[in-house]
Order: C-alpha cells, then sequence, then structure tokens
C-alpha cells in the first residue's frame, strides 16, 4: 500500500473519479495483475486525490479457493485491510498451485497484512452477509459489464470506460484521462 493513501474497508483514495477493480484472485493471471498494476495504480490516483478505487472480489473461477479468497478478501475489509490481505492473497497464489488457500497459509497471510485479528477474520468470512455482499458484486459486475477478470471500470464526469486484461497502468490512465 503506497504511503499516504487513505483506505476504507474495500476503498482507496478519494476524488471525482471511481475506478472499480474487478479480480478473482484465485486466477493466477488475475493476481499477476493485481500486484503489477494495483500499487502504481494506487499511487498514481488514489494518493493525490484524483480518483477513489474500490477493490470488486468477483469470483470467476468455479473452485472453491476463489470463492473463499473472495470471501477472506470480504471480511478483511471489515477490518479495514482488504488492500493488504489482497496483496498477500496474490502473492500466495503466484507462488502455489491446487488447493493454494489452506489454513496455514491463510495464517501466514494474516500475519503479513499486520493488525488483522485472524479470529474475527474467519468469522466474517463464513458470515452470512459476506455471501450477500459477494451477490452484491456480482450484480454490479453484470452492470458494469464486467465478463471477465481482471476488469477495470472508470467512470468520471466525462462518461463511462473500462479496461480488461490491461498490459500494464497505461491503459487505465488513459480510461482516466477519458472520462475526467
Amino acid at each position: 500500500m503506497p504511503s499516504g493513501v487513505r483506505t476504507r474497508g474495500l476503498a482507496a483514495g478519494r476524488g471525482p473519479i471511481t475506478i472499480k477493480v474487478y479480480v478473482d484472485l484465485g486466477d493466477p493471471d488475475d493476481a499477476y495483475a493485481h500486484l503489477a498494476i494495483s500499487p502504481d495504480l494506487l499511487d498514481a490516483v488514489a494518493s493525490d486525490g484524483t480518483a477513489r478505487v474500490l477493490l470488486c472480489p468477483l469470483v470467476t473461477r468455479r473452485d472453491v479457493n476463489s470463492t473463499e479468497a473472495a470471501r477472506v478478501l470480504l471480511a478483511a475489509s471489515r477490518q479495514n485491510r482488504a488492500w493488504q490481505v489482497a496483496a498477500g492473497l496474490a502473492r500466495t497464489r503466484l507462488t502455489r498451485d491446487g488447493d493454494w488457500l489452506t489454513a496455514a497459509t491463510l495464517r501466514r497471510v494474516v500475519r503479513s497484512a499486520k493488525r488483522v485479528s485472524a479470529k474475527r477474520l474467519t468469522r466474517d468470512a463464513k458470515a452470512r452477509r459476506t455471501v450477500r455482499n459477494l451477490n452484491r458484486v456480482r450484480k454490479a459486475a453484470r452492470t458494469d459489464r464486467v465478463r471477465k477478470t481482471p476488469a477495470f471500470v472508470v467512470e468520471g464526469p466525462g462518461g463511462e470506460r473500462r479496461v480488461t486484461n490491461p498490459t500494464g497502468l497505461g491503459e487505465i490512465m488513459g480510461a482516466v484521462d477519458a472520462v475526467r
């Protein structure tokens, strides 16, 4: 997390532009994109008041780890540590295959995020409200016409732009410039 970026739940920064980051951290390509783009994106637009960036955990894979990662991410947002946990989950996903989100790896992710109660995170990840929030993200993704991840939906005074599978920050910044 770049210094100076204020977070609240799944949101980072404030500004007239909103960037929704739809990501399935169970997908290795999404995990890579998250680690490669999100820190620079937060540094470029969330730290200076250009935009509010929303992390939207979207389950696109049919494996239990994708769902579990999304639930953990939503639970971490209740402790205002979603961005830190997302980075830990993404790093873990890139180093493990198969059943990558085990209890032991989750403990390591929680420790690396600092100031996260593992007990509360586990309880919140299993809560019904977390399932309702996952369904809200799915509904928002349909409204935003997001069919695959990673996807960045950029909304501002000048309209809306979608960037899917970006190769770098430049594509997203182009969308930000277009909606200013």
